[in-house]
């Protein structure tokens, strides 16, 4: 028996809302991952105006805007503005209490793993006891246990 009138009606109005879903999906997904090549370029240079934004971190200029609320609103940058235009967006203060937060959190775990595990001096990463070099970085690790 062929689809017909009310039956098509449905199916039309199902293919719109999934490929809707699927668009939605994708948008959000190319604002998390702008905002991330952002928060890298001014990790990295300290500051950086926002064509820098748009021309190291790869930020298309449509979003550049909602890629900066973002990481205002997560607390990861700050925005020097000028006769309200934003001159650069920097976020050293607020990275280096993300770093202290994580390297708290690190030691806190490493507190917990057992005296016979090696830890790596440069990476923090657990090897087996009898290892002579990180598995993660090469760092030679001797005879020094780090727990």
């Amino acid at each position: 028996m062929p689809i017909q009138g009310i039956e098509w009606l449905l199916l039309t109005v199902l293919f719109i809302f999934v490929v809707l879903f699927i668009y939605r999906f994708w948008k959000s997904r190319e604002l998390d991952n702008a905002a991330t090549r952002a928060l890298i370029v001014i990790r990295s240079r300290g500051k950086a105006s926002l064509d820098e934004l748009v021309i190291y971190g790869n930020v298309p200029p449509r979003i550049v805007y909602r890629v900066i609320d973002k990481l205002l609103q997560h607390g990861l940058v700050d925005v020097v503005e000028k006769d309200g235009k934003i001159l650069y967006v920097t976020g050293q203060d607020s990275m280096r209490t993300l770093d202290k937060e994580l390297s708290e959190k690190r030691l806190s775990s490493l507190d917990k793993i057992e005296d016979t595990k090696t830890i790596c001096p440069i990476c923090g990463h657990t090897n087996k006891p009898d290892a002579r070099f990180c598995s993660r970085c090469g760092t030679r690790l001797g005879d020094i246990q780090y727990a």
